[in-house]
């Protein structure tokens, strides 16, 4: 309270917040866990709106249009744009203002970002190229799978494999995104997505 503008004007109205601390001090400095699109992808969509997973809740105030950047990798120009923070202060996205050119090299990166504590995150730049235009289509899972649909005789030790029709943001994709069930009852196991962004 008591705050008041370059004009005299008190603000209005006070602001109360409250938090709670944790048992002891926070001393470790926020890593990036997921990145999309990938470091050397080639053929992303020019409508791609890059974006960073961390590893802890960040402080939203540090990512912004001057934290959160990318430029034209051929040009070195720097591209317009917004930041938006997922509401759990986990992941930061950066939606251009305009199309990226097709065919062209791009370079996305943060830096001087921390997290609520204010530890800082190392900067570190991906590299993607993206393909001749936008990318407006859903993947799909081809046929045929691994085993095929209907199949008897399959071994209890077998591997699914699966192949989407494009690449596959790696950023949603997890353990829960393929279920396998005998029955209602679910197999446990584990999912992966290959380099390639398309085989699961």
């Amino acid at each position: 309270s008591g705050i008041k503008g370059l004009a005299g004007k008190a603000l209005t109205p006070a602001v109360t917040r409250s938090f709670t601390t944790a048992p002891g001090a926070d001393l470790i400095s926020p890593t990036v866990t997921g990145a999309s699109p990938p470091s050397g992808f080639r053929g992303v969509g020019t409508n791609v709106a890059p974006t960073i997973v961390f590893s802890k809740r960040m402080n939203p105030i540090s990512i912004n249009t001057s934290t959160f950047l990318m430029y034209d990798g051929t040009t070195s120009q720097y591209l317009p744009g917004t930041v938006t923070v997922s509401p759990d202060r986990r992941s930061a996205t950066l939606t251009p203002t305009a199309l990226l050119k097709g065919n062209t090299e791009y370079v996305y990166y943060v830096s001087g970002v921390t997290d609520v504590t204010g530890n800082s995150l190392g900067s570190g730049g991906y590299t993607f190229y993206t393909g001749v235009g936008a990318d407006t289509t859903p993947p799909v899972i081809m046929t045929p799978m691994n085993p095929p649909s209907g199949s008897t005789g399959i071994a209890v030790n077998v591997t699914l494999r699966f192949l989407a029709s494009k690449a596959i943001n790696p950023l949603t994709f997890n353990n829960s995104s393929v279920v396998l069930k005998a029955g209602s009852t679910v197999v446990p196991g584990t999912a992966t997505l290959a380099s390639d962004l398309q085989t699961i």
